[in-house]
């Protein structure tokens, strides 16, 4: 079992464990921890397993730093981590969200996003220098997510399910 909820400062050498086993960035974390979210394993003691951080730019977040352990890893986690992620950004006021991901990752784009140029990012995102470090790393693409069209439940739109909200646990765990 997991439970998703917002990280606090106790959290941060955990997370920071984590970014650094996979090779990304790690400043900020500790600024602001409110900004990520952790994937808990349930357990005594429990165990974080996967983060999510996003930056706050007024009603625009980008998103960075999805780590989820590979022996935990599984699609169901992993979906509905980010899935759950997405939902609090829209609950914290959020309108768009952006991420860098390298090549191509058909899972963006299955849960709304869509490509979009380095001129249709807000100058504020822009500027980020996690956004730089990572468009600098190789193939990259940029991509947008228009929270109101995917979090509505309108026709054609990702449902997400609310029961899973910030502390509420869920099944999954177990590697491929």
């Amino acid at each position: 079992m997991f439970v998703i909820r917002t990280a606090g400062s106790g959290d941060v050498p955990a997370i920071l464990r984590l970014l650094q086993g996979a090779g990304v960035r790690q400043d900020g974390v500790d600024k602001h921890p409110e900004h990520f979210w952790v994937l808990e394993e349930i357990g005594d003691p429990p165990r974080i397993a996967g983060t999510l951080g996003m930056e706050i730019y007024g009603r625009a977040g980008l998103l960075r730093s999805f780590v989820v352990e590979r022996e935990r890893w599984n699609p169901q986690v992993g979906v509905k981590f980010f899935l759950l992620a997405l939902s609090a950004a829209r609950e914290r006021g959020i309108d768009e969200l952006y991420l860098a991901a390298p090549g191509f990752l058909p899972l963006f784009e299955a849960i709304g996003f869509s490509e979009v140029d380095d001129a249709e990012l807000p100058e504020p995102i822009r500027g980020s220098e996690h956004l730089r470090e990572a468009a600098g790393s190789g193939e990259t693409r940029l991509m947008r997510c228009r929270l109101s069209q995917v979090l509505s439940g309108d026709e054609g739109a990702t449902s997400v399910p609310r029961e899973h909200g910030n502390g509420d646990e869920f099944p999954g765990g177990g590697g491929p």
